[in-house]
């Protein structure tokens, strides 16, 4: 949405083929010279055969991790979510 809108304000209309959140499906289509996307810098960084572009603006993400309440966690998820807290 943040993108769309960005798009709108300077009057470009992409032409969007796939919304995906699969990275390594975005990676496959970016090697094979036909699609450009836009990644986190991150994953950008720990591919060296890709190109990235930094978007300026830079766009910031909020995100969060929900659970239904009162269901029993394994000690991996409590790990995680114990982590987070602390972040």
């Amino acid at each position: 949405m943040t993108l769309t809108r960005q798009f709108k304000a300077v009057g470009v209309t992409p032409h969007i083929l796939l919304n995906t959140s699969q990275i390594t499906t975005l990676l496959n289509m970016i090697k094979s010279d036909r699609v450009g996307t836009f990644l986190y810098r991150s994953i950008v960084e720990t591919h060296p055969d890709i190109v990235g572009i930094p978007v300026m603006p830079s766009i910031e993400q909020r995100i969060g991790v929900i659970w239904k309440k009162g269901k029993y966690q394994n000690t991996t998820t409590e790990k995680v979510i114990k982590f987070i807290e602390n972040f």
